[in-house]
């Protein structure tokens, strides 16, 4: 593991820290495998009634790491599956997650990073939070949660709202 997920546990309440601060906290799937060890190793702790997903930095996620498929780009089908598919594992490790998860959320999310906020049963935001789907930016399918978690929540023609004009939920 190299520390892109840092766990502290306190008493009965564990927090699950995003650890890469110079790149916004972007998915990529070394990160991903991360968060998944580690929820993996925080369910069976009896003992826990709370988990905190967190992240170091300026921002909570930025989503897929724009830099990281631009490197792979010719294997881009293969890394897009690698990311996507370690994002829905942790969304729905996070969903049947055995106690309640609790996002704390700053900064920006964008992307497919919006689904780890969906995920939790609880989320508490910083007055400058914000999330962005920016999928019409790069040119993206959305993932995450965003066509599924979110229409749930707010709705269907607010969500493809969003979805399809690129708006900023603040």
């Amino acid at each position: 593991m190299s520390n892109l997920v840092l766990i502290e546990t306190d008493g009965a309440i564990a927090t699950l820290t995003l650890n890469r601060p110079e790149r916004h906290n972007a998915l990529v799937p070394e990160l991903l495998a991360e968060m998944l060890a580690a929820l993996d190793g925080l369910k069976a702790r009896a003992e826990l009634r709370a988990l905190i997903l967190q992240a170091n930095g300026r921002s909570f996620s930025t989503g897929g790491d724009v830099r990281a498929f631009y490197k792979h780009r010719d294997d881009i089908a293969r890394y897009s599956n690698e990311v996507v598919g370690g994002l829905n594992q942790v969304i729905l490790a996070l969903i049947v997650f055995p106690t309640p998860v609790i996002a704390a959320v700053q900064g920006i999310v964008t992307g497919g990073s919006l689904g780890l906020v969906l995920a939790s049963d609880i989320a508490l935001l910083a007055p400058i939070a914000s999330f962005t789907p920016f999928y019409t930016v790069v040119g993206y399918s959305p993932d995450g949660g965003w066509t599924a978690m979110l229409p749930s929540i707010i709705g269907a023609k607010r969500a493809a709202e969003i979805l399809l004009t690129n708006q900023t939920i603040s």
